[in-house]
């Protein structure tokens, strides 16, 4: 699926990333995190933070907040009820 990032999300994707429990959305964050942020830091060679590091990683960042900002609405307004 293409996504143009840093634009308003779908309603589906919404629906979507209100699913599921707080647990799956921590450990969904967590294996980005790994996969994306901190690659290999097990090394001893870590690799210099570059442009091509930061074309990788922003989408990453841009997507997690968007669902971090869709998460919380979803949460408070089922408090809120």
């Amino acid at each position: 699926m293409s996504r143009n990032w840093g634009t308003a999300s779908r309603s589906e994707d919404q629906a979507e990333w209100t699913r599921g429990t707080i647990e799956k959305w921590l450990l969904e964050g967590h294996r980005l995190s790994q996969k994306v942020a901190y690659g290999d830091l097990g090394s001893k060679n870590l690799a210099p933070i570059t442009t091509a590091y930061e074309q990788q990683a922003d989408p990453v960042i841009e997507l997690q907040l968007e669902r971090a900002e869709v998460r919380l609405a979803s949460i408070l307004n089922e408090a809120l009820r």
